[in-house]
């Protein structure tokens, strides 16, 4: 019934040494070696598991504190941002944050931008993360754009 805030947790094993958000978004980059689960994809969850709350019928996707975004700056864009201009792409994004078009998938992002809990987030985490970059933005709206002069 809490959603994805339910694995939101701090680890208990790690409260005795009270570790911040640097630490933790470090010990998630130095043990996300998995060979079928790498950090990157590890990473793209946690901005996914974030972002969420601001898109359309968010359910109980709300208060996702994001562990990794520390090491966004060096990220790319995310595949699944940049896969979305393509016809199957879109499929994968509308299931998982509902949106209907590449402009409803612009305009979210856009407002997202400007949403105080958002600002917040990235004020508190000291990131110099390029969200535009991370998300694709600017080809989702110049693919959204061409979308509309087609029809």
């Amino acid at each position: 019934m809490d959603g994805a805030s339910a694995f939101n947790n701090p680890v208990r094993s790690l409260r005795s040494n009270s570790p911040n958000a640097k630490e933790m978004a470090d010990l998630l980059r130095e043990r996300g070696t998995h060979p079928k689960v790498s950090f990157r994809d590890h990473f793209q969850t946690d901005i996914l598991l974030f972002i969420r709350q601001f898109f359309p019928e968010p359910g109980a996707c709300r208060d996702w504190w994001p562990r990794c975004l520390r090491h966004g700056w060096n990220q790319g864009t995310l595949d699944l941002f940049a896969r979305a201009i393509t016809k199957q792409g879109f499929r994968q994004i509308n299931l998982l944050l509902k949106v209907k078009s590449l402009q409803q998938l612009a305009e979210c992002i856009q407002a997202m931008f400007q949403n105080n809990s958002f600002i917040k987030v990235l004020q508190t985490r000291l990131v110099r993360v390029r969200f535009d970059e991370l998300l694709a933005l600017q080809a989702i709206i110049e693919a959204s754009q061409r979308q509309v002069r087609t029809r």
